[in-house]
């Protein structure tokens, strides 16, 4: 099948140019910025990466067990019980991949300005493929792989959330956590807070990632105007930082990020997760491009990137799920 050029000329032997006709502006210098938010790798831990980007595509993360039962009462002359812990184990195995192929010719180059710099086709795809993984991370932490379940622990969502008392709200996919006013958006924080608490993980490394809709109502909410705990600094006044990051000081002892690629289900219900970074694995193994000729046009080359990733849920207790509706 024969290959054409829109824009490019000669596409055949004794055909003129198109009266020196030029695109005059690249399509970045008259879009809108696109700049998608690489949350994923906020508020997850690499700290397998190294390994797997050694050797492998498996890495088994052990999981600590519970205590309860290991301490018994002293009594004199008793000897205590002894136990001999065992973890369990999960699996980081690296099994998602992407791959992209960029076509360009260098006559293309020269006489199309729309054309002329690969590197900002590329960069514009690269971003949203960041968006696609998010996407696919945020539904995944929701439904699962089979749309059964969620990966957090059963204490961690629901309308009677809480490992201790079974009595915070923070929304089900049957009767959400509405939100439609600055005393809701504050209630509905505290009420994640609470929930963490209940699990013992403190406040250091905890996150949750909110839509936009939802950082505008705690900006305009009293805490969101106060860092929290005293003081006059607004949490939100250094804006959205690249990856999501919402000002610099945490907000009901999480750190706040905003993403409006999270799940949302036929209903339009978004579920928001929260949780400790420690809680789920990522790992990036390979990454890589190149640059060839292409076999069917003299002129031409082909940019072609791949990347090799996954995630695990590792540890369910640090992993919340809440759902609401705006």
């Amino acid at each position: 099948m024969a290959r054409t050029y829109e824009g490019a000329y000669p596409l055949a032997q004794g055909i003129a140019t198109r009266d020196a006709l030029r695109t005059e502006l690249l399509p970045t210098e008259f879009n809108v910025e696109y700049s998608a938010q690489a949350v994923i790798q906020s508020i997850t831990t690499n700290k397998f990466e190294g390994i797997l980007r050694e050797k492998g595509d498996t890495v088994n993360i052990p999981v600590l067990p519970s205590t309860s039962g290991w301490w018994t009462p002293y009594v004199i002359g008793a000897p205590p019980v002894t136990v001999s812990p065992e973890p369990t184990y999960v699996q980081l195995k690296v099994a998602r991949g992407d791959q992209l192929s960029i076509g360009f010719n260098k006559l293309q180059q020269i006489q199309d300005v729309f054309k002329a710099d690969v590197s900002k086709f590329a960069e514009w795809a690269i971003k949203g493929q960041v968006e696609a993984v998010n996407r696919t991370f945020f539904e995944y932490l929701a439904i699962g792989n089979t749309g059964a379940t969620m990966f957090c622990d059963s204490h961690n969502t629901g309308n009677t959330a809480g490992a201790q008392y079974a009595k915070t709200n923070i929304g089900s996919a049957a009767t959400p956590f509405t939100i439609d006013s600055t005393d809701d958006a504050v209630a509905f924080m505290a009420n994640l807070r609470t929930v963490m608490a209940e699990q013992y993980v403190g406040q250091q490394d905890t996150y949750v990632v909110i839509p936009s809709l939802l950082v505008n109502w705690l900006t305009r909410s009293n805490i969101g105007n106060l860092a929290w705990i005293g003081g006059n600094t607004s949490i939100f006044e250094k804006g959205l930082a690249p990856n999501g990051l919402v000002g610099e000081k945490p907000l009901c002892g999480f750190q706040i990020y905003q993403s409006d690629l999270l799940y949302s289900d036929a209903n339009g219900y978004i579920y928001i997760p929260f949780g400790h970074k420690e809680a789920i694995a990522f790992a990036q193994q390979f990454s890589g491009n190149r640059v060839i000729d292409d076999a069917n046009d003299v002129l031409g080359k082909k940019w072609e990137t791949a990347q090799i990733y996954d995630w695990k849920p590792v540890q369910a207790k640090g992993i919340g799920m809440a759902v609401a509706t705006f």
